[in-house]
């Protein structure tokens, strides 16, 4: 079941299947306490939403970047995986009408409130920039 591998890939055996990856790159220079600290690290700016993407302060170090790398190819290789299984392939009825499969319905159910607070948030931000935009040019 796809809740039983979502649930299986925590940020700890995240981080060390790939320090394990990443490991292989540095060729044991660090030690190995200051070398999980760093992959933690790492791994946590990458599953953080709050990066400031916008301003783009500073340029990543080069194990950020091999990091950052490694990071998403897991990532989509995941995501792969878990999207190719049969509860999230495309359904549709014996009258052509697609359908939401268990999966995607479950998981629908299981984040509705954030899908709703974040639509709203996008929209109400939308509307406010689009006020404050019209404000400004009409000085």
């Amino acid at each position: 079941m796809v809740t039983t591998a979502i649930a299986s890939v925590t940020l700890e055996n995240a981080a060390d299947r790939l320090k394990d990856a990443i490991r292989a790159a540095f060729i044991e220079l660090l030690p190995p306490d200051q070398w999980k600290a760093m992959v933690e690290t790492e791994l946590r700016r990458f599953m953080s939403s709050s990066r400031d993407t916008y301003s783009n302060n500073g340029k990543p170090s080069a194990f950020s970047e091999l990091c950052e790398g490694v990071f998403r190819e897991y990532v989509k290789a995941e995501l792969k995986a878990m999207l190719a299984t049969p509860e999230w392939q495309q359904q549709w009825s014996a009258d052509g009408k697609q359908l939401l499969s268990d999966a995607v319905k479950d998981w629908l159910t299981r984040h509705q409130q954030e899908l709703v607070i974040s639509t709203v948030q996008a929209l109400a931000g939308q509307a406010a920039q689009s006020v404050l935009s019209t404000l400004q040019f009409q000085r």
